[in-house]
């Protein structure tokens, strides 16, 4: 098992994804394959990256393990724990900028308004003060 996983970390993407298909079909009917896909699952930057899917074929496996291969498995675990935590991390910080970034466009739109508006007053003042200084040199 640890020389699978070291061995799928050479493989190409288009390679990975062959492997998997073939540990796909296999995984029906052999545990051994169900396990394979899992350590597929659990490649960082491949295509088929599932951290959560992997975590949870890590959590129902039955087939038995030497003990060097549950030592992997149970270190993947943990990765994939962290990997699943930061990415929820992830997705909060996400959603809180978006509604950051929303709340900041709402802003802008009310300053650009203001700014119009702002525009409009000093046009008017302007025309007011042109009447005061025309009623000022007629009434004088």
């Amino acid at each position: 098992m640890v020389d699978y996983y070291l061995w799928l970390n050479k493989l190409t993407n288009e390679q990975i994804t062959s492997e998997y298909q073939q540990n796909l079909r296999l995984g029906k009917e052999q545990q051994q394959a169900k396990l394979k896909l899992m350590l597929i699952q659990s490649l960082p930057k491949k295509d088929f990256y599932n951290p959560k899917q992997a975590l949870a074929d890590y959590k129902k496996r039955t087939v038995s393990l030497t003990e060097q291969e549950q030592l992997l498995l149970d270190l993947l675990a943990r990765q994939l724990q962290t990997q699943i935590s930061l990415d929820q991390t992830l997705a909060v910080a996400q959603q809180k900028q978006m509604k950051v970034n929303k709340q900041l466009k709402k802003q802008k739109a009310a300053i650009d308004s203001l700014k119009t508006e702002n525009l409009l007053l000093q046009s008017q003042i302007a025309q007011l003060k042109q009447i005061e200084n025309s009623i000022n040199i007629n009434g004088q």
